[in-house]
């Protein structure tokens, strides 16, 4: 399965973080969406293939410890969770948590992107082919080879405007040459 067709779900009820992390994951390649209530995941859950969830461990009505509990019950089983807070950051209640939900991980905030990218893509390695790694990652994977930065780039199956630096960098700072065709 390519990243554009993982389906990642974000519960949180602050919306600055709720887009600003979607933002992120969509710059990943997955596919994102963003709800703020219980009420809404549930029937997002319902209606849609989720391959993986954040979920804020404080959300209105229902903790987000009882919410993995209760999505383990639903149509999203045993799939990935990664619970994120910014309130409960105290050891024992992180451990407490990971074990009563079977979450992959824990991260608090404000969150490191690069801890979060990196769960995702361990929780994720056995349903994503990991040859379609979006242009927007390269910036974060500076190890790579110019040779490797190429092939990602021969990978990717459709761009939009804002991949074209990425590009443009790889081609760069690469021995390569190559002619780029722009078709509308």
């Amino acid at each position: 399965m390519k990243r554009k067709d993982v389906q990642i779900l974000i519960i949180d009820d602050d919306p600055s973080m709720s887009s600003s992390l979607a933002e992120y994951i969509r710059r990943l390649g997955y596919k994102v969406s963003a709800v703020g209530s219980v009420d809404e995941a549930s029937s997002f859950v319902k209606i849609k293939q989720v391959h993986l969830i954040v979920l804020d461990c404080m959300l209105p009505k229902i903790n987000g410890i009882q919410f993995a509990n209760r999505l383990r019950s639903s149509r999203f089983g045993s799939g990935p969770i990664i619970l994120i807070s910014g309130i409960f950051k105290d050891k024992t209640f992180i451990v407490d948590a990971i074990k009563q939900t079977g979450a992959v991980g824990f991260l608090l905030k404000p969150l490191n992107l690069k801890d979060l990218r990196d769960l995702m893509e361990e929780s994720l390695k056995e349903i994503v082919d990991n040859r379609d790694v979006s242009l927007s990652s390269l910036v974060s994977k500076h190890h790579l080879s110019a040779r490797e930065q190429l092939k990602v780039v021969e990978n990717v199956s459709e761009i939009s405007g804002k991949d074209m630096p990425f590009i443009v960098s790889v081609m760069m700072f690469s021995e390569f040459t190559g002619h780029i065709n722009i078709i509308s």
